[in-house]
């Protein structure tokens, strides 16, 4: 499975119904696998809990959502 490494730029929570799906502290970085049927990268938090990262667009380019930064990786043909 695809990998790449991010590091936040922004710290952030997620809530879902007044609850917190994830929460990740500015500088963190973390290891995102790639979910090759969506095409969607998920990393997990410290907690263990799925934080959505970005996705592959119509171009095979990762985006990646604004508070994450791309520090390796980058190429969708990269086996780790």
């Amino acid at each position: 499975m695809n990998q790449i490494m991010v590091r936040c730029i922004e710290s952030f929570q997620e809530f879902n119904r007044g609850n917190i799906t994830c929460e990740v502290q500015e500088d963190e970085e973390l290891q995102a696998e790639l979910y090759e049927e969506a095409e969607e990268y998920f990393a997990t938090d410290s907690k263990g809990r799925d934080v959505y990262v970005g996705k592959i667009n119509f171009n095979g380019e990762i985006e990646l959502e604004e508070c994450f930064e791309l520090i390796e990786g980058g190429c969708i043909d990269d086996k780790q």
